[in-house]
């Protein structure tokens, strides 16, 4: 699912989407899963932090909709024009990978997504290639302030994703990322 949207050509309608659209797509699927039965949804495709805003509006009959509990990574990190960069989680260094752990920190993310190799719906990425060393994909797993999630769609990013351990509980608040 890709900002609640989960019809075909999501990812190509995402760029489209004016705030007050992108919140009804997403409120209108959520109120598909909780009528489905649906109770908690984890959704790995933010754009804009727009799931995120989401989750935090109240769940108690006031807001416009009840929803299932709602668990978020925001937009991906992804590398300079890497898979999903228009949902707005670039990086390229360490400095900037820290960076974007810090701004999901602040955000709460219940989910650190990094996009390791390129994807089929991003023109110009590449499938088998991996977008960020073993050491980027290490520090961003072991700085999360969530569990990691690694997206790959090839072997040799595979391998990469697998080689690390990622913290599974938020660092105090004293840690330095």
């Amino acid at each position: 699912m890709t900002c609640g949207d989960g019809r075909d050509g999501a990812f190509d309608r995402q760029a489209d989407y004016r705030a007050d659209d992108l919140a009804e797509v997403i409120d209108a699927a959520l109120r598909r899963h909780l009528a489905a039965g649906v109770t908690t949804m984890r959704d790995l495709g933010d754009r804009q932090w727009s799931v995120l805003e989401r989750r935090d509006r109240p769940n108690d009959g006031t807001a416009d909709v009840t929803s299932p509990t709602i668990l978020a990574s925001g937009p991906p990190i992804t590398s300079i024009r890497g898979h999903c960069w228009q949902m707005g989680g670039d990086a390229q260094d360490a400095a900037t990978l820290r960076a974007a752990i810090r701004e999901r920190a602040e955000h709460r993310v219940d989910v650190v997504k990094i996009m390791v190799s390129g994807g089929v719906t991003t023109a110009g990425t590449d499938l088998l290639a991996c977008q960020f060393s073993r050491d980027d994909v290490r520090l961003t797993a072991c700085w999360s302030p969530s569990p990691s999630a690694a997206s790959q769609s090839a072997p040799p990013s595979a391998q990469r994703r697998m080689r690390f351990r990622p913290r599974l509980s938020w660092p105090s608040s004293s840690v330095s990322i």
